[in-house]
């Protein structure tokens, strides 16, 4: 319901999805991702950490504040890490096949 809660759409119907009230769940959500940009957790989310984060900064939802934890991060330690990834991301590039090539062959692996 998040895109649908945040929306800017000048709309009526649009404007009544923005004004009504949202469930406690996401509003704690919004809450704490606007103050510290943590993420409250709860039981049957269909999303992941990510997801969410993707979505609330998507909708303009930007933390007020950085997450202390993140002084306490060795960045020596996470430039090596992020370039290895990059690494990562390189190779499963490379790997991946176009996509004609890809349906092609999973439509070749298909049960009869």
């Amino acid at each position: 319901l998040l895109p649908f809660a945040l929306n800017r759409r000048e709309d009526a119907i649009w404007s009544e999805m923005r004004d009504s009230k949202l469930s406690e769940n996401l509003a704690i959500k919004i809450e704490q991702f606007r103050s510290r940009g943590r993420l409250a957790s709860f039981e049957g989310e269909i999303f992941d950490e990510q997801s969410w984060i993707d979505l609330m900064i998507g909708c303009g939802i930007v933390p007020g504040r950085y997450d202390p934890m993140a002084a306490s991060l060795d960045m020596t330690h996470m430039a090596r890490r992020l370039k290895n990834l990059s690494v990562a991301f390189d190779q499963a590039l490379v790997r991946t096949p176009e996509y004609e090539d890809g349906v092609r062959d999973f439509g070749s692996n298909e049960t009869r």
